[in-house]
């Protein structure tokens, strides 16, 4: 990916982080590129404005196989959200397994990305992405605290 980021011209330099995603926050699987432009005297050409940009990086996202790649342009007004955008948040009211959610949700993301109105359309999600549910019971913090353990360690 960073050969393809390299080879955009309008970009003058970019910082990479792995293990964090603006959006998705902290995971092994998670990485962000911030993206600095040429000064606008230097990108004089059509295509070269800030959006076409992004598209650019985007089109990269898509050539790439089982990631999620996505590039934003910041918020004009800060406080606004991390992208000028909206949020959709996606509930299984009527029960139903974690997989159709998330084909639903897939789905729905395919169906936004059609609109040309919406320049990008993404989920944090992942049902192949290992996650683990905790319940402590009572019984164990009486058993903790007879081993000299204490619950914070535990978790």
């Amino acid at each position: 990916m960073e050969e393809k980021i390299d080879s955009i011209p309008e970009i003058e330099f970019y910082s990479k982080t792995a293990g964090y995603g603006l959006i998705g926050g902290a995971g092994p699987s998670s990485g962000m590129l911030i993206v600095k432009l040429k000064h606008l005297s230097e990108r004089r050409d059509e295509g070269c404005s800030v959006q076409p940009v992004v598209d650019k990086i985007n089109a990269i996202g898509r050539e790439i196989p089982d990631v999620t790649i996505f590039a934003m342009n910041p918020p004009l007004i800060d406080g606004y959200g991390v992208s000028n955008g909206f949020e959709i948040n996606l509930q299984a009211q009527a029960g139903g397994s974690v997989d159709s959610l998330f084909a639903v949700g897939q789905r729905l993301i395919a169906a936004l990305q059609e609109r040309p109105e919406i320049s990008a359309a993404y989920s944090t999600f992942n049902v192949n992405f290992p996650q683990y549910s905790v319940e402590v019971m009572r019984a164990c913090r009486n058993d903790c605290r007879c081993c000299a353990l204490h619950l914070g360690r535990l978790l």
